[in-house]
């Protein structure tokens, strides 16, 4: 593989040019010698990809074009472009228990490198629907939805992966979670963590 031959994940949405809309988001990793062109989805707030692939020659992803430039900079190494900094934080997370105090992940690229079994909680769904986040420490940290994880019924109760009103981070993992597009803000948020394609 050449130097510039660079592989980066993005949270695919759809693969394949006749594919439909995955039940649960997938990390693709995308190639960069394989990458044809890019194109924004203004309607559904979306990033075609066209890729070198003869089977599945389209990816669309959940990741806005700035995003996945961020994430393209990210893999050259090009932390210090604005592209990237501007959807990029080094999250502290808190060791408090109260739910009000934990920190929100509020950028598309989230690096965790401080407080082993901190915690951190996901953003308002109307403010930002996809994150990333990166564990960089010895030991898990706890990912909260946000705002309360118990409702008089399922549909209301803000959730990760169905019933888990916690997610546990293991030490040096990344996860994208990805959430309903949300009309209102502080409506119930279903969050869904992304698997490998």
């Amino acid at each position: 593989m050449a130097l510039t031959d660079l592989s980066f994940p993005v949270t695919a949405k759809k693969i394949g040019p006749a594919g439909t809309v995955l039940s649960r988001p997938k990390v693709f990793y995308l190639k960069s010698s394989d990458l044809n062109r890019m194109a924004p989805d203004t309607v559904r707030a979306a990033t075609m990809l066209f890729i070198n692939d003869p089977n599945r020659r389209k990816v669309e992803v959940h990741e806005s074009p700035d995003e996945f430039l961020a994430a393209q900079a990210l893999s050259q190494g090009a932390t210090n472009s604005i592209v990237f900094t501007k959807h990029y934080q080094n999250l502290a997370p808190t060791s408090s228990a109260t739910a009000a105090d934990r920190t929100v992940a509020s950028k598309y690229y989230n690096e965790v490198n401080t407080i082993n079994g901190g915690s951190v909680k996901l953003p308002d769904p109307m403010s930002r629907r996809l994150v990333v986040i990166v564990n960089g420490l010895t030991g898990p940290i706890n990912v909260y939805p946000n705002g309360p994880t118990s409702s008089a019924t399922a549909s209301q109760q803000n959730r990760i992966d169905g019933a888990t009103a916690v997610y546990v981070l293991a030490a040096g993992a990344r996860k994208h979670f990805l959430a309903p597009t949300a009309t209102t803000a502080g409506a119930a948020s279903l969050w869904k963590t992304a698997v490998d394609a």
